[in-house]
């Protein structure tokens, strides 16, 4: 694994004020989370996720932009 794309979403250690007020959770897999990790808010659906969910809708998404790329160079005929 490498990257989370950080246009889609904002990088923050799990602080115990998150822990406490926010959530203990991954949306997305309901991972617990722990103190000092990273953890990815998704700025589209108002949640925090995991690294592991965070990079696999960052790669899903990079596919739907690669389809829409290639259906805009594709032309009328």
């Amino acid at each position: 694994m490498s990257e989370v794309n950080l246009d889609i979403f904002l990088e923050e250690l799990v602080s115990k004020k998150i822990l406490e007020n926010v959530t203990k959770y991954c949306s997305k897999c309901y991972a617990e989370l722990s103190e000092n990790e990273k953890i990815y808010y998704d700025m589209q659906e108002c949640n925090y996720l995991c690294f592991k969910c965070a990079y696999e809708k960052s790669q899903q998404m990079q596919k739907q932009m690669e389809l829409i790329e290639e259906e805009q160079t594709k032309g009328l005929f």
